[in-house]
């Protein structure tokens, strides 16, 4: 049977973007698989390492679930046959869609992943960090991105959850290479005339494995921008002068802040970096990676 797993859409402001997938089609491998390794813990998860790789150091990918090892190979005809089953090989696939432009006509097209029979729509994604996400109040309503980070944009983010709650799943990886998951049920955003206001029903505890739960902090918060403050703190701006001019439901700042500066190493105890508290044991680390999606 085909599988597919989207991981990521890449964006171009001028140019046609292109979705990148994952597929299990079978295809003859034309040369030995000169691979290098990661720790993984899900075929998932190492084709997202090997997307946020690059095409360039990574074409085709194998996990084996024996040693929880992802082999990556810039090879997309890797043979991986001595050491993976076929049906955990998975190699990168480039189909063509269109272009869009931040804060105008940005690109719709959608971004998934499927986890085992449930499917999710990316909404945020940062792993590679050149992307500064220090971005205007117009930007995050329209979406931004880049080949690998994005923003999908509040209005599409409305258009998700405005009238049907869904789940939400956060993966955020730290710089240990460690994977947390939180999940939250009713995950709703309103319109333009509530400031994009964000709730959620309740935090499943069941499907995630973070020490706590650091949206609860941030619930039933307007989204604020760096020009557009609608935090809940007196005085000054919690985007500005806190949170590294990042756009989110700040309250009065943050437990949580994907949309932070990005480091390359595990910065302690700073809110302007991209973080979120209780997957890096209750404190401010900055962490390696993280994507937001919605189930749909």
């Amino acid at each position: 049977m085909l599988i597919k797993i989207i991981i990521s859409l890449c964006f171009y402001a001028t140019a046609a973007a292109t979705a990148t997938e994952f597929s299990t089609e079978s295809v003859a491998p034309s040369v030995p698989a000169a691979a290098v390794s990661s720790w993984a813990r899900s075929d998932i998860e190492c084709a997202v390492k090997c997307s946020a790789a690059g095409p360039a150091a990574c074409s085709a990918s194998a996990f084996l679930p024996q040693s929880e090892l992802c082999l990556m190979s810039a090879e997309k005809g890797a043979d991986f046959s001595e050491k993976a089953s076929q049906s955990s090989v998975l190699r990168r696939l480039t189909t063509a869609s269109s272009s869009g432009s931040a804060g105008s006509s940005w690109s719709r097209n959608a971004s998934y992943v499927t986890i085992a029979d449930r499917t999710f729509r990316i909404i945020q994604h940062r792993s590679k960090g050149a992307l500064s996400f220090a971005q205007n109040w117009t930007n995050y309503e329209h979406g931004f991105g880049d080949d690998v980070d994005f923003w999908i944009g509040l209005r599409t983010i409305n258009e998700l959850t405005g009238s049907t709650p869904r789940v939400l799943r956060v993966e955020a990886v730290t710089w240990a290479d460690e994977l947390f998951i939180a999940e939250y049920s009713g995950f709703t955003v309103g319109d333009a005339s509530t400031n994009y206001t964000m709730t959620y029903t309740s935090y499943l505890t069941a499907s995630s494995n973070m020490t706590g739960d650091a949206l609860a902090y941030h619930k039933g918060s307007q989204f604020s921008t760096m020009d557009r403050d609608n935090d809940g703190r007196s005085g000054s701006s919690c985007s500005v002068a806190h949170c590294g001019n990042g756009g989110w439901w700040y309250s009065s700042c943050a437990y949580c802040n994907p949309s932070g500066v990005y480091e390359t190493s595990a910065i302690a105890d700073s809110l302007k970096k991209m973080m979120w508290k209780y997957a890096t044991g209750g404190t401010y680390a900055a962490l390696k990676s993280i994507q937001l999606m919605v189930q749909v």
